[in-house]
């Protein structure tokens, strides 16, 4: 009998952390998985996310019968961690439970990644806010659908959803807002981006409507007001949320409906 192993990847979210265990293991418990490896990093963007659990499924696919498990993170996220195989910030840095030190590297983070996307602004041409937003969530939607098709080209088990806001998030309008002229208010589901349908059609995918951000607070399971990571019991609440996804196929939901986000039309 072949040996079960439990794949996870994401960011902060997933991460190991000194203060107690992550979800994985716990979700290796209950899942029934022989061993687990978790590949997230604080800080990772999605195509760090998705190259790091390619290597790892490329290391372990010919002595294990693997499972890969995935939370996706933010969108706006530049990949910091593939330069010279080094980080640009230390991965305990970003993780720091400094408050006052957590939020300055985190402000110094957003502000290079801002940097890194104007420079990339001045090189692209975009004609308008609807084109530079379609190339936003196409970007990362693209990992996620790659992901999937090469699990399954692989025969292997995957399931994934995401932690933050993948649709309307704040941090999609403040990049947007930057170069364009946006407006709080209500538009229809940006359908013109790829890959959506199929993720939307996916039984494997949590689903735009769900984020996990949004599921830990309200269950108040986050370690503090400052700090919305969960906390030892939001770990273990959230490996047991997503072994029932994994049992029965029905996407969880949140509470109450969506958290209010800004929603934009073009100008």
């Amino acid at each position: 009998m072949s040996t079960k192993m439990l794949i996870a990847g994401g960011d902060s979210f997933t991460a190991d952390n000194t203060k107690w265990e992550a979800w994985p293991k716990h979700l290796c418990d209950i899942g029934e998985f022989d061993e687990f490896i978790n590949v997230a990093k604080g800080g990772a963007g999605n195509e760090w996310i998705f190259n790091s659990v390619y290597d790892a499924i490329q290391k372990y696919r010919d002595d294990y019968e693997i499972t890969v498990v995935v939370l996706w993170s933010d969108l706006q996220r530049i990949n910091f961690f593939d330069t010279g195989n080094k980080s640009l910030m230390s991965e305990y840095e970003l993780l720091s439970f400094d408050t006052v030190r957590w939020h300055d590297r985190i402000e110094e983070t957003s502000h290079l990644s801002q940097i890194v996307m104007d420079v990339c602004r001045t090189q692209i041409q975009y004609n308008d806010a609807k084109q530079m937003y379609s190339n936003m969530l196409t970007y990362s939607y693209r990992r996620l659908h790659f992901l999937e098709e090469y699990c399954k080209l692989l025969n292997i088990k995957l399931y994934h959803g995401c932690i933050f806001d993948m649709q309307n998030g704040i941090n999609v309008v403040k990049n947007i807002s930057r170069s364009f002229t946006v407006y709080d208010t209500e538009i229809l589901e940006p359908n013109f981006v790829k890959y959506k349908k199929q993720l939307e059609d996916s039984k494997i995918f949590m689903g735009f409507d769900f984020d996990v951000a949004t599921y830990i607070e309200e269950t108040g399971l986050i370690i503090s007001e400052h700090n919305t990571h969960p906390n030892e019991e939001g770990h273990i609440h959230l490996a047991h949320m997503i072994y029932k996804f994994m049992r029965d196929g029905i996407r969880p939901k949140l509470k109450s409906e969506r958290r209010s986000t800004r929603k934009f039309i073009y100008e």
